[in-house]
């Protein structure tokens, strides 16, 4: 079947704005990682060759545009760092192994995994590399013997991290990196994803607390258990 062919057919069954621009039909076999996953870097190399900082968003990103995009989201991970930690500290020690379906994560393993990948997504960013040891991850845990000392780890590491991202350069922030075959994004674009992936398991966690026998914490307002100081006051007063 020709390229020409498989256009057509694409036409025929969805828009044509979703129908590929190119189509390239190759005899060898496709690149394929250990575990079996097509390494989609080494299929798009020979046609990045002679392109400066290509991506998997499109387009390109200088050096000052980076600087500003890091500083952009650190402003915006400091203001969030003491509301995970928050949130994480409502966690009860006596019903940490709660969780609400047998597929779920426990409360006590999703307070692990928030703390220590937030660290982990910055330290990626920093190194201008991702790569995920489940063994250190284990291994980082293995220190916490109560949900205070995760909070203590946090709040110690977290800022530290951030400070040392601040003083990355500016064109290691620009170049191109990897994330497991899945994403080429300019290194300061992952910023964005580590805090998406903070605030989903933040508020994971946080839909926990009541059910564990917690409260929750205020977060982007007042909640029923700690509502906001000019709230509570209006209360009061009627």
């Amino acid at each position: 079947m020709s390229a020409e062919a498989l256009a057509a057919h694409f036409r025929t069954l969805i828009a044509g704005y979703k129908c590929p621009k190119t189509i390239v039909i190759q005899a060898e076999p496709l690149p394929k990682s250990g575990a079996g996953k097509i390494v989609k870097r080494e299929l798009r190399a020979k046609y990045w060759q002679g392109l400066e900082r290509q991506n998997s968003l499109g387009g390109s990103m200088n050096a000052e545009q980076a600087k500003f995009l890091t500083e952009f989201y650190a402003k915006g991970l400091e203001m969030e760092a003491p509301i995970t930690a928050k949130v994480i500290a409502a966690v009860p020690d006596n019903n940490r192994d709660y969780r609400p379906d047998p597929k779920s994560r426990t409360a006590w393993e999703l307070a692990t995994h928030l703390a220590i990948s937030d660290v982990w997504f910055l330290d990626s960013i920093c190194k201008g590399s991702f790569e995920f040891d489940p063994d250190v991850e284990k291994r980082i845990a293995s220190q916490f013997t109560n949900v205070n000392d995760i909070v203590t780890w946090y709040k110690k590491e977290f800022p530290a991290k951030l400070q040392e991202l601040r003083n990355v350069p500016a064109e290691k922030l620009a170049q191109v990196v990897d994330f497991f075959g899945m994403f080429q994004w300019p290194n300061a674009a992952y910023l964005s994803f580590a805090t998406n992936h903070g605030v989903h398991h933040r508020g994971q966690l946080a839909a926990y607390l009541r059910a564990a026998g917690s409260k929750v914490p205020s977060i982007y307002g007042g909640s029923a258990d700690e509502p906001l100081v000019a709230e509570a006051a209006a209360q009061q007063q009627a």
